[in-house]
């Protein structure tokens, strides 16, 4: 039951202490999940950073009748593997940390501009790609994964590729608004 559902809780069982629910084999850096497979060359993807998001778009697209044999779907795992490292970290405009002396300053945040990696891989979507759709959660830090989008489009960005991103509404994602349909 969908209504039901909540997110899984590891419990390491020598310490007791809450790990990450969140598992990968292997390095995600500059991976993906593939959600899709595409009969043809593809031309359209579909990526955001969890797999949830990205089925709940798929299954909403699949119930519209529009034909997707030409798009793929992924799931970048995390924000940080989707739009890969920031060139610099920016003060957040509103959220606000307690250092270790207690002053209060701005949390950083990774900025909108890609880094330069050099022998660091990064995700990039396939060549033949002409468009992609970049999924934005709203119950994800607005500010923050704005950057991370943005970041992801500048880095992908080729003289006729389009790039844009598609947000859910603010404190929710796609899956809550694929169940809130059903």
């Amino acid at each position: 039951d969908p209504e039901t559902l909540t997110k899984m809780a590891l419990i390491d069982p020598e310490t007791g202490e809450a790990l990450p629910s969140k598992k990968i084999r292997g390095s995600k850096r500059g991976g993906h999940v593939p959600l899709s497979r595409g009969g043809c060359v593809p031309r359209r993807l579909v990526i955001g950073e969890g797999i949830e998001t990205v089925l709940s778009v798929r299954q909403a697209e699949l119930e519209t009748g529009r034909d997707l044999s030409q798009t793929l779907y992924w799931s970048a795992a995390d924000l940080g593997n989707l739009g890969g490292a920031a060139s610099e970290t920016i003060p957040h405009p509103t959220e606000i940390k307690i250092d270790r002396r207690g002053a209060k300053r701005r949390l950083k945040v990774p900025g909108s501009i890609p880094a330069e990696e050099a022998g660091k891989p990064a995700l990039m979507p396939p060549d033949e790609i002409d468009e992609i759709i970049l999924l934005g959660d709203g119950d994800s830090d607005p500010f923050a994964t704005s950057q991370v989008l943005q970041r992801a489009s500048t880095r992908w960005a080729r003289p006729g590729r389009s790039i844009l991103a598609a947000w859910a509404p603010a404190e929710t994602d796609f899956n809550d608004l694929l169940r809130a349909a059903a």
